[in-house]
């Protein structure tokens, strides 16, 4: 799943530069909010971020996605909620289409 974070992260960079811009971080959110494997909590999300008028540099929120595996996070502040049930019930091809998010 964190692979799959990683790689949603990147290619939403879409001009490059290492920074999300406000249109990207909307586009980012949206597929965050569709991958499969986790449920995402887009207000978490956004209070960890901080000011988002800006652009945000892609290592904050590679800081967010680390929250993922930190233990010591209360659940009610995970960004990510695992469902690993909803991987298992989708196919090999519809896991292939949200994949390219």
């Amino acid at each position: 799943i964190v692979q799959q974070l990683i790689t949603t992260v990147l290619r939403t960079d879409r001009d490059l530069d290492l920074k999300i811009g406000p249109i990207e971080l909307k586009n980012l959110m949206m597929r965050l909010d569709h991958q499969p494997g986790f449920d995402f909590h887009a207000d978490r999300f956004m209070n960890l971020l901080g000011n988002t008028d800006e652009p945000v540099p892609i290592e904050n929120i590679m800081r967010v996605i680390r929250n993922l595996k930190d233990d010591s996070v209360p659940e009610e502040e995970n960004i990510f909620t695992i469902r690993p049930e909803t991987l298992v019930q989708m196919s090999p091809n519809s896991r292939k289409k949200a994949s390219r998010f």
